[in-house]
């Protein structure tokens, strides 16, 4: 439990204070999440599970979802 609690504090710093590569490689986003839809979503679902402030008191979990969200918008625009 104890894990998980760090995990959601270390995907919500790296959503709102960081950028590029050292976010990327925190929250797995890979370049086949830009050319696979369905991955970007489940990855997308994944993370906004464990971060959503219904079910996460961290402070920064509101903005964090948000990112996430237009992260995953990058993601499956259509070109």
């Amino acid at each position: 439990r104890q894990m998980c609690i760090r995990d959601r504090h270390r995907y919500i710093f790296a959503l709102v204070e960081l950028d590029g590569t050292p976010r990327a490689k925190i929250l797995g986003i890979t370049k086949e999440l830009y050319h696979d839809k369905n991955k970007a979503k489940m990855w997308r679902d994944t993370l906004v599970k464990q971060i959503h402030p219904d079910v996460c008191s961290v402070d920064g979990a509101e903005a964090a979802v948000a990112k996430v969200n237009e992260l995953y918008s990058r993601m499956v625009e259509d070109e």
